[in-house]
């Protein structure tokens, strides 16, 4: 039997965490945590339980509760656990915070959107954001468990298998503005610096390498003298550069698309040869149809070669597009 204690217990997530959990077969509830109704019975609070919970209504003290239970539900504010938690609870128990507190892994973006400070960054790293459909093995082995909001969950786990099966496309994008077409790419240089990669290279559509080729400072002298009309460019602002019409699939697709390049770091992006090939020796038989081998003075070898490429991190590149029409 798993005993549980609930901080918040009287709120409306905390209540209908009760009922959730009143109908579990291998839970026990031994804390009905509320600062609002503090030695008051449960039952008083929510009449519906009349009958069924005994218990009166305890305090929010985490470390007394982390001696008693296996896990802990925090169904409170935003703050409240943060502001509480310490690595003496968090090695005695389980726990389950219900706010947004350890779902948001950059301590800027939290501290921005719900402009309170974040008391305990230290423990953002571990917590396994409680998505059971995508986390589940992780949640499984997981010390504090970040479990998601409502919109969130209906948003992902409606976008996440069409991302996984590569049917939507999440590389990071930057919008050509007008014809600034360097600002573009310094932009997206940047976007990969900030995910921690190396823009080693660019991908250019002869209609980016034209763009760059004709701009002009306020003398009217090329700023870009290098890239000429057609020319073929090997580097450009300390990164090696292609030019080819595959970067937009002109020739490859009817519908045209709006991609004029691709700035990135590209040992991210990987080729490999099949390291594990299958052999069968066929003893007789006639497998090509052309007669039976064990009549006649033959050899029969068939070799396969397996290529694959692949991204391994796309965050490792940006795609610059021109705005569409």
């Amino acid at each position: 039997m798993v005993k549980v204690g609930i901080i918040g217990a009287t709120g409306y997530a905390g209540n209908e965490l009760v009922r959730l959990l009143m109908g579990h077969k291998d839970v026990e509830i031994m804390w009905y945590g509320s600062r609002s109704y503090i030695d008051k019975k449960y039952a008083e609070v929510y009449q519906n339980m009349f009958e069924i919970v005994e218990d009166t209504c305890l305090d929010d003290n985490m470390e007394e509760l982390a001696s008693k239970v296996d896990v802990i539900f925090t169904a409170t504010p935003q703050g409240f656990l943060a502001g509480v938690l310490t690595e003496e609870i968090l090695s005695r128990v389980k726990i389950i915070d219900l706010s947004a507190d350890f779902r948001i892994k950059d301590v800027k973006t939290y501290e921005k959107w719900y402009k309170i400070e974040h008391k305990s960054p230290q423990f953002i790293e571990e917590a396994v954001y409680g998505l059971c459909e995508i986390n589940r093995d992780k949640v499984k082995g997981a010390r504090l468990i970040a479990n998601p909001g409502c919109y969130t969950t209906c948003s992902i786990l409606t976008a996440y298998p069409l991302v996984k099966e590569g049917l939507i496309d999440t590389t990071q994008l930057v919008t050509l503005s007008g014809s600034k077409y360097d600002e573009a790419i310094e932009a997206a240089a940047g976007m990969v610096i900030s995910a921690g990669y190396t823009p080693s290279g660019i991908a250019m559509d002869p209609t980016l390498s034209f763009g760059l080729s004709t701009m002009r400072d306020t003398t009217g002298r090329k700023i870009y003298p290098e890239i000429g009309f057609g020319q073929n460019v090997t580097n450009f602002l300390g990164m090696n550069a292609a030019i080819s019409d595959t970067v937009s699939a002109k020739n490859e697709i009817s519908k045209a698309t709006n991609l004029l390049g691709i700035v990135g770091q590209f040992d991210a992006f990987r080729w490999g040869v099949q390291r594990s090939i299958g052999a069968h020796l066929i003893e007789y038989g006639d497998p090509d149809g052309l007669g039976d081998l064990q009549r006649n003075n033959q050899i029969a070898i068939r070799a396969e070669i397996v290529y694959g490429i692949g991204i391994m991190d796309q965050n490792a590149f940006v795609k610059i597009d021109k705005a569409g029409e």
